[in-house]
């Protein structure tokens, strides 16, 4: 832990009591206007905001509401460390290393996001910002991090007899069975937790996307009205969709393990999506596909016309 850090609780600001919160997003800005604007429009829309004015409040903050807190809005440039700093302290802590960071920051660079990418954060609030992109930005990490959280529970289930597995095929038609089929294979990954994730995302994005063809911009829009899930499951009942799968390969190979997975859709521009562009850092989705490249796995390659994505990692002592 930062020796910087105090013991004692320190001063901050909370939401008045509320019943029906949506969840509890804490804010860290060294600028009283920009904690003042974060929280009339965060609590506006019931939610609860905790505020701190420096990274040693934040820490007291988040050790006290660690159980509560389900969203940080983090500013990159505070006077006392960086708020990359601060979130390589979080990582270093099990018990916040998965809650949701948005970035607050006026820089937008590829450098910087991949910067911010390699340190854990998928979400970046670029000022000047408005009311829809904060407040979507906030619902889509909220439910990032609760699907994520109910995939790392179903992971422990698996690892024991997947070790043995050599080779395993499987098909999978819903979101359900995605969720069920990432936590399965992923145990046979180095880091299971984070494979879960990358392999989540993928299939996720062959069923959308590939067999059920909802477009980049369509699905912004549905995100934005909370339709999102309604619309998958809606098109999965089409005539013309009721009958696809993906088909998901797992092997264990001598020096390394691999996942194919493969969708019955067109296929995609899969090189504009390898990395997330300054002109998409504020979208409410997108970050998939650069999570599974930069985070989950070793090596992430489309091949033919973008309906076949393979993962790789390299075996446990082998680099």
């Amino acid at each position: 832990m930062p020796s910087l850090l105090p013991e004692l609780e320190l001063p901050f600001k909370d939401s008045p009591p509320h019943k029906n919160y949506k969840g509890t997003v804490l804010t860290v800005d060294d600028e009283d206007l920009n904690l003042d604007i974060l929280s009339t429009i965060l609590e506006h829309h019931q939610y609860r905001v905790l505020q701190a004015r420096d990274a040693k409040s934040a820490w007291a903050l988040l050790q006290q509401y660690q159980d509560e807190i389900d969203v940080i809005v983090l500013d990159r440039l505070m006077p006392d460390v960086t708020g990359l700093e601060f979130i390589d302290w979080m990582k270093k802590t099990s018990k916040f290393n998965h809650i949701p960071v948005i970035m607050q920051t006026a820089l937008s660079s590829e450098k910087e996001i991949l910067e911010g990418i390699s340190a854990g954060v998928y979400y970046y609030l670029v000022k000047p910002f408005t009311r829809e992109m904060l407040l979507s930005l906030v619902q889509s990490a909220q439910k990032d991090r609760k699907h994520y959280d109910k995939l790392r529970t179903q992971i422990s289930q698996h690892v024991n007899a997947l070790h043995l597995m050599q080779e395993c095929h499987f098909q999978a038609q819903t979101l359900a069975e995605t969720e069920a089929l990432s936590s399965l294979i992923a145990p046979i990954f180095r880091n299971a937790e984070d494979a879960v994730l990358g392999l989540s995302e993928l299939m996720i994005n062959a069923i959308e996307h590939g067999n059920l063809g909802i477009g980049y911009h369509e699905k912004t829009i549905l995100n934005q009205q909370s339709r999102w899930e309604d619309e998958v499951h809606k098109r999965l009942e089409l005539p013309q969709h009721k009958h696809k799968k993906i088909k998901v390969s797992a092997y264990q190979l001598q020096d390394m393990v691999e996942v194919h997975i493969r969708d019955e859709g067109e296929g995609f521009d899969w090189q504009a999506y390898l990395e997330i562009s300054p002109e998409r850092i504020t979208d409410n989705h997108g970050r998939g596909i650069p999570i599974a490249r930069n985070i989950c796995f070793d090596q992430v390659e489309y091949l033919g016309k973008g309906n076949h994505v393979v993962c790789r990692s390299a075996k446990l002592g082998i680099k």
